[in-house]
């Protein structure tokens, strides 16, 4: 994902907070969180090594104040009180296929909040049917092409059961 260019195309979420859905490397939080100057952003791994970099990375670009790290599973921080339901935005490149992806997000999101994921070169509606979506409060807002994402928002409140561990994830994916 080209994350300079998704935000140019994204609204600022202004002083909303922001969360960056298996960072990696710190991408795309750090990038997003350069061109949205007032927004607050939780970049979250589950890897020490991520944590390492990514730590480090925010202490070189002195972002110390806007940007934290989290180390965790996605599923299980989502159900912290602190930080469910508490952000505006919720940005994803390459965390997982769009089931675990949706699911996991949907926990971080306040109502109106958005989920940003960067997309493949194939059709997006194929990979996010709404059926599900709903389940878990989410609907298909809109889709970009350079770069290629789509941006869904949490229109209704998830079921209390989503998100559920990881393993149920993996067992028994919701599409």
């Amino acid at each position: 994902m080209h994350a300079a260019a998704l935000a140019r195309q994204l609204t600022d979420p202004g002083e909303g907070r922001c969360l960056d859905l298996g960072t990696g490397a710190g991408l795309p939080g750090l990038v997003m969180a350069t061109c949205w100057s007032a927004t607050r952003w939780l970049l979250t791994d589950r890897r020490l090594r991520s944590e390492n970099f990514v730590r480090w990375a925010i202490g070189v670009l002195d972002m110390g104040e806007r940007v934290s790290f989290r180390r965790g599973e996605a599923a299980e921080l989502a159900r912290e009180e602190t930080l469910a339901g508490g952000f505006a935005l919720v940005a994803a490149r390459a965390f997982g296929p769009p089931p675990l992806t949706a699911e996991c997000a949907t926990g971080f999101l306040a109502l109106g909040g958005r989920l940003v994921v960067s997309e493949p070169e194939h059709e997006a509606a194929t990979r996010w049917p709404s059926a599900p979506l709903r389940r878990l409060g989410l609907a298909m807002y809109t889709t970009g092409t350079e770069p290629r994402f789509v941006e869904l928002r949490k229109v209704t409140p998830h079921e209390d059961r989503f998100p559920r561990r990881p393993a149920a994830m993996q067992r028994d994916p919701l599409y």
